[in-house]
């Protein structure tokens, strides 16, 4: 924030000048000049129609097939066979669920598997709409005793900050601070 500011300061831009140095880490300061500046501007339609027309059809498109597999889903799930090519089949697991949103994973984890295959649908942002079939369930492998105690460390750490967090949340709420700032000295010439 404070690079933004000090880049777009009038003397800066105006004169070009080059800014005071910053402080961005530690131990790493960073100065800077203009070399050609546009001022923000409101861009003819021409330029930006066609841009503007795919973003729309894209929108569409996402429409479209969003309807289009839950209606497929539907129909699924009701027991009809339509038309499908899927793609190849693959693991699932809590952890490692591939490029599947937590939504469909959350999705597929809560699907009763007692009759296979299964099959559950959710909204993609990449693609529209994302169908998955169930056809196999495999028990994880057990978990040892090195592991389920790094998992308890882990749970406990994060219970703990989340509650410092939640403590210090409360107490900024309540705390009433009052700040006294000595009075700055005039300059001498």
């Amino acid at each position: 924030a404070k690079m933004l500011q000090a880049i777009f300061n009038d003397e800066v831009v105006k004169n070009k000048r080059n800014t005071a140095a910053i402080e961005v880490a530690a131990n790493t300061l960073v100065a800077a000049r203009i070399l050609e500046y546009k001022p923000a501007a409101v861009r003819p339609l021409s330029e930006v129609q066609e841009t503007i027309r795919q973003k729309l059809q894209r929108q569409q498109a996402m429409e479209l097939a969003a309807k289009q597999g839950k209606a497929t889903l539907e129909q699924l799930q009701a027991g009809t066979k339509p038309t499908l090519s899927w793609g190849a089949a693959q693991n699932v697991s809590r952890a490692q669920h591939g490029s599947l949103n937590m939504e469909l994973v959350r999705q597929i984890f809560q699907a009763n598997t007692t009759k296979l295959p299964q099959f559950v649908g959710a909204e993609d942002a990449q693609n529209g709409y994302t169908l998955v079939r169930i056809d196999a369930v495999k028990e994880g492998a057990a978990i040892d005793d090195a592991k389920r105690t790094g998992y308890a460390q882990q749970l406990r750490q994060l219970t703990g900050e989340e509650l410092f967090h939640a403590y210090l949340a409360e107490a900024k709420r309540q705390a009433t601070i009052k700040v006294n700032l000595p009075e700055t000295a005039t300059a001498q010439p």
